[in-house]
């Protein structure tokens, strides 16, 4: 069994490339949200799986589905492998606390139906503000200012059924110039806590 995983592992991380998330065609993009300001480089850095990663694949991912995640999600199938978790911040009848990221299916929830539905959002959204890179790595870092923006830069809406949507205003600029904004829209599962969905617009 270990022998196939290896394999396996090894087919996929031969296309991984660092220009595949390379912003160096985002010249001077700065991203602010909360009162913080972020280059674009910094930002795409804050929901990074390098850490969780670099055990299993022997270095930083440059893509959000690194190599072993590529692998139970699209190979495997395996709709419960968690790709990240992040932290949350409570608000109101947000208890706060760990959400996760799964696989997920198509049709449900999780990382392939964020792909399956709204990675063409996410990549014209980007390219509206500047972003050409990775749109997943975007995405990525949407859902983690928005889990970790406080009560008070954030709309958290209790949508009944253990479903929550939260969104928080992200602001782009290149120099002093606002180039563009976001309003990401994540959807939330409390009962199970874990991300359903992700769209780069839209509020709540």
């Amino acid at each position: 069994m270990s022998t196939v995983l290896i394999a396996a592992v090894t087919a996929t991380v031969a296309p991984a490339s660092a220009s595949a998330v390379a912003v160096d065609d985002s010249p001077g993009l700065t991203v602010r949200a909360g009162g913080q300001e972020w280059t674009i480089e910094e930002f795409l850095e804050l929901g990074d799986l390098g850490d969780q990663q670099s055990e299993a694949t022997g270095g930083v991912s440059p893509l959000l589905l690194g190599p072993v995640d590529t692998l139970f999600c699209d190979t495997l199938n395996d709709a419960s492998h968690m790709i990240i978790s992040y932290a949350s911040e409570p608000d109101g009848d947000w208890p706060g606390g760990e959400v996760r990221l799964f696989c997920g299916t198509e049709q449900s929830s999780g990382y392939k139906h964020i792909r399956y539905r709204h990675q063409t959002d996410w990549t014209l959204k980007g390219e509206s503000v500047g972003y050409f890179s990775s749109w997943d790595d975007l995405m990525d870092s949407m859902v983690w200012i928005t889990l970790l923006s406080t009560a008070d830069e954030r709309l958290t809406v209790n949508q009944g059924s253990g479903k929550f949507c939260m969104t928080t205003p992200v602001q782009f600029y290149v120099g002093d110039a606002m180039v563009g904004t976001m309003d990401p829209r994540i959807v939330l599962s409390e009962n199970n806590m874990l991300v359903i969905t992700a769209i780069p617009g839209g509020g709540c």
